[in-house]
Protein backbone atom coordinates (compact mmCIF):
# COMPACT_ATOMS: atom_id res chain seq x y z
CA UNK A 1 0.00 0.00 0.00
CA UNK A 2 2.89 2.32 0.67
CA UNK A 3 4.44 1.90 -2.61
CA UNK A 4 1.18 2.73 -4.22
CA UNK A 5 0.97 5.86 -2.51
CA UNK A 6 4.21 6.75 -2.71
CA UNK A 7 3.70 6.15 -6.85
CA UNK A 8 0.68 8.44 -6.85
CA UNK A 9 2.58 10.81 -5.23
CA UNK A 10 5.22 10.71 -7.88
CA UNK A 11 2.61 10.30 -10.65
CA UNK A 12 1.04 13.51 -9.28
CA UNK A 13 4.13 15.51 -9.40
CA UNK A 14 5.08 14.23 -13.37
CA UNK A 15 1.21 15.17 -14.00
CA UNK A 16 1.30 18.53 -12.55
CA UNK A 17 4.92 19.33 -14.90
CA UNK A 18 3.57 17.47 -18.50
CA UNK A 19 -0.34 16.68 -17.80
CA UNK A 20 -0.85 15.77 -21.64
CA UNK A 21 2.58 13.31 -21.17
CA UNK A 22 0.83 9.65 -22.32
CA UNK A 23 2.69 7.44 -20.72
CA UNK A 24 2.15 9.39 -17.27
CA UNK A 25 -1.02 9.32 -17.55
CA UNK A 26 -1.20 5.46 -18.72
CA UNK A 27 0.86 4.53 -15.31
CA UNK A 28 -1.48 6.90 -13.45
CA UNK A 29 -4.74 4.88 -14.69
CA UNK A 30 -2.80 1.41 -14.18
CA UNK A 31 -2.06 2.24 -10.81
CA UNK A 32 -5.84 3.77 -10.05
CA UNK A 33 -7.12 1.06 -11.77
CA UNK A 34 -4.64 -1.91 -9.50
CA UNK A 35 -5.73 -0.17 -6.53
CA UNK A 36 -9.14 -1.70 -6.98
CA UNK A 37 -11.58 0.70 -5.81
CA UNK A 38 -14.31 2.28 -7.16
CA UNK A 39 -13.49 6.05 -5.69
CA UNK A 40 -9.88 5.57 -7.10
CA UNK A 41 -11.55 4.39 -10.61
CA UNK A 42 -13.56 7.70 -10.62
CA UNK A 43 -11.08 10.02 -9.34
CA UNK A 44 -8.85 8.62 -12.32
CA UNK A 45 -11.77 8.60 -14.30
CA UNK A 46 -12.60 12.50 -13.85
CA UNK A 47 -8.55 13.01 -14.35
CA UNK A 48 -8.05 11.35 -17.32
CA UNK A 49 -10.25 13.14 -19.64
CA UNK A 50 -8.36 16.13 -20.74
CA UNK A 51 -5.32 14.00 -21.62
CA UNK A 52 -7.64 11.56 -23.14
CA UNK A 53 -9.19 13.76 -25.42
CA UNK A 54 -5.51 15.18 -26.32
CA UNK A 55 -4.72 11.17 -26.82
CA UNK A 56 -7.51 10.37 -28.77
CA UNK A 57 -5.90 7.72 -30.86
CA UNK A 58 -4.17 5.59 -27.91
CA UNK A 59 -5.81 2.38 -27.98
CA UNK A 60 -3.94 1.87 -24.18
CA UNK A 61 -5.16 4.52 -22.84
CA UNK A 62 -8.57 3.72 -23.73
CA UNK A 63 -7.52 0.12 -22.17
CA UNK A 64 -6.74 1.82 -19.02
CA UNK A 65 -10.35 3.99 -18.98
CA UNK A 66 -12.47 0.52 -20.08
CA UNK A 67 -10.79 -1.09 -16.97
CA UNK A 68 -11.75 2.18 -14.44
CA UNK A 69 -15.05 2.40 -16.45
CA UNK A 70 -15.51 -1.45 -15.44
CA UNK A 71 -14.60 -0.69 -12.07
CA UNK A 72 -16.58 2.34 -11.04
CA UNK A 73 -19.30 -0.04 -12.64
CA UNK A 74 -19.88 2.40 -15.79
CA UNK A 75 -20.70 -0.58 -18.31
CA UNK A 76 -21.72 2.01 -20.89
CA UNK A 77 -18.90 3.97 -20.46
CA UNK A 78 -16.56 0.65 -20.13
CA UNK A 79 -18.24 -0.43 -23.75
CA UNK A 80 -17.69 2.29 -25.98
CA UNK A 81 -14.16 2.77 -24.66
CA UNK A 82 -13.60 -1.01 -25.23
CA UNK A 83 -15.46 -0.08 -28.80
CA UNK A 84 -12.52 2.61 -29.10
CA UNK A 85 -9.77 0.57 -28.64
CA UNK A 86 -11.26 -2.46 -31.14
CA UNK A 87 -11.19 0.02 -33.75
CA UNK A 88 -7.93 1.47 -32.94
CA UNK A 89 -6.37 -1.72 -33.15
CA UNK A 90 -8.83 -2.42 -36.37
CA UNK A 91 -7.17 0.61 -37.77
CA UNK A 92 -3.38 -0.43 -37.11
CA UNK A 93 -3.94 -3.80 -38.79
CA UNK A 94 -5.29 -1.68 -41.72
CA UNK A 95 -1.89 0.91 -41.82
CA UNK A 96 -0.03 -2.05 -41.59
CA UNK A 97 -0.96 -3.86 -44.67
CA UNK A 98 -1.43 -0.29 -46.26
CA UNK A 99 2.28 0.09 -45.24
CA UNK A 100 3.42 -3.09 -46.95
CA UNK A 101 1.38 -2.79 -50.22
CA UNK A 102 3.19 0.69 -50.56
CA UNK A 103 6.51 -0.56 -49.45
CA UNK A 104 5.75 -2.70 -52.47
CA UNK A 105 4.92 -0.07 -55.44
CA UNK A 106 6.79 2.72 -53.93
CA UNK A 107 5.25 5.42 -56.95
CA UNK A 108 1.56 4.57 -56.25
CA UNK A 109 0.38 8.18 -54.75
CA UNK A 110 -3.29 6.90 -54.14
CA UNK A 111 -2.02 4.20 -51.98
CA UNK A 112 0.49 6.36 -50.10
CA UNK A 113 -2.85 8.98 -49.58
CA UNK A 114 -4.53 6.55 -48.05
CA UNK A 115 -1.27 5.35 -45.50
CA UNK A 116 -1.53 9.09 -45.29
CA UNK A 117 -4.78 8.74 -43.97
CA UNK A 118 -4.49 5.65 -42.22
CA UNK A 119 -1.54 6.90 -40.07
CA UNK A 120 -3.35 9.98 -39.24
CA UNK A 121 -6.47 8.02 -38.06
CA UNK A 122 -4.13 6.17 -35.97
CA UNK A 123 -2.75 9.08 -34.48
CA UNK A 124 0.48 9.14 -36.25
CA UNK A 125 0.07 12.71 -37.33
CA UNK A 126 4.16 12.85 -38.05
CA UNK A 127 3.83 9.97 -40.18
CA UNK A 128 0.82 11.52 -41.97
CA UNK A 129 2.77 14.35 -42.82
CA UNK A 130 6.03 12.74 -43.97
CA UNK A 131 3.59 10.39 -46.57
CA UNK A 132 1.54 13.36 -47.92
CA UNK A 133 4.76 15.38 -48.26
CA UNK A 134 5.80 12.46 -50.67
CA UNK A 135 2.59 12.44 -52.43
CA UNK A 136 3.60 16.16 -53.34
CA UNK A 137 7.09 15.02 -54.89
CA UNK A 138 6.02 11.95 -56.52
CA UNK A 139 2.51 13.31 -58.26
CA UNK A 140 2.60 17.82 -58.03
CA UNK A 141 -1.01 18.38 -59.28
CA UNK A 142 -1.97 16.16 -55.74
CA UNK A 143 -0.51 19.79 -53.76
CA UNK A 144 -3.76 21.25 -53.10
CA UNK A 145 -5.55 18.24 -51.80
CA UNK A 146 -2.29 17.10 -50.03
CA UNK A 147 -2.23 20.46 -48.41
CA UNK A 148 -5.98 20.73 -46.99
CA UNK A 149 -4.84 17.12 -45.40
CA UNK A 150 -1.63 18.54 -44.05
CA UNK A 151 -4.01 21.30 -42.56
CA UNK A 152 -6.22 19.26 -40.92
CA UNK A 153 -3.44 17.52 -39.25
CA UNK A 154 -2.70 20.01 -37.57
CA UNK A 155 -6.00 22.36 -37.11
CA UNK A 156 -6.96 20.41 -33.97
CA UNK A 157 -7.15 17.21 -32.11
CA UNK A 158 -9.34 13.90 -33.33
CA UNK A 159 -12.33 13.33 -31.92
CA UNK A 160 -13.37 9.63 -30.36
CA UNK A 161 -13.95 7.21 -32.99
CA UNK A 162 -16.88 5.98 -30.76
CA UNK A 163 -18.28 8.71 -28.53
CA UNK A 164 -18.34 8.55 -24.94
CA UNK A 165 -20.39 11.15 -24.20
CA UNK A 166 -23.79 9.17 -25.11
CA UNK A 167 -23.03 6.61 -22.37
CA UNK A 168 -24.62 8.71 -19.52
CA UNK A 169 -21.90 8.25 -16.71
CA UNK A 170 -22.08 11.26 -13.82
CA UNK A 171 -18.78 11.77 -14.85
CA UNK A 172 -18.76 11.88 -18.52
CA UNK A 173 -16.08 12.21 -20.46
CA UNK A 174 -16.44 15.12 -23.29
CA UNK A 175 -15.91 14.36 -26.87
CA UNK A 176 -15.55 18.47 -28.34
CA UNK A 177 -12.75 18.83 -30.27
CA UNK A 178 -10.16 20.62 -28.24
CA UNK A 179 -7.01 22.28 -29.95
CA UNK A 180 -3.67 20.19 -29.27
CA UNK A 181 -2.54 22.06 -25.64
CA UNK A 182 0.43 24.61 -26.03
CA UNK A 183 3.92 23.02 -24.98
CA UNK A 184 4.58 24.78 -21.40
CA UNK A 185 6.36 27.96 -22.05
CA UNK A 186 10.64 27.26 -21.86
CA UNK A 187 12.06 29.01 -18.67
CA UNK A 188 12.82 32.48 -19.92
CA UNK A 189 16.32 33.61 -19.56
CA UNK A 190 16.75 36.90 -17.37
CA UNK A 191 17.13 39.90 -19.34
CA UNK A 192 20.65 40.71 -20.09
CA UNK A 193 21.17 44.40 -20.57
CA UNK A 194 22.63 45.54 -23.51
CA UNK A 195 25.94 46.93 -23.89
CA UNK A 196 25.69 50.53 -24.25
CA UNK A 197 26.53 51.74 -28.24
Amino acid sequence: KGETEQAITTLDLALKNVPYDVTANLTYGRVMAGIGSKEKAIEALINLQKPLRVHSRSSKLFEVVAKLATIAGEEKLAAAAQQNVDQLKELEIQFTAKLREVVKTREDVQARIELGDLAAATGRSELALTFYRSVSFIDATQEASIDKKIQSLKSAAQPFLVPLSDTGSSYEIQTQIQPAPEPAPELQKAATPEPDA
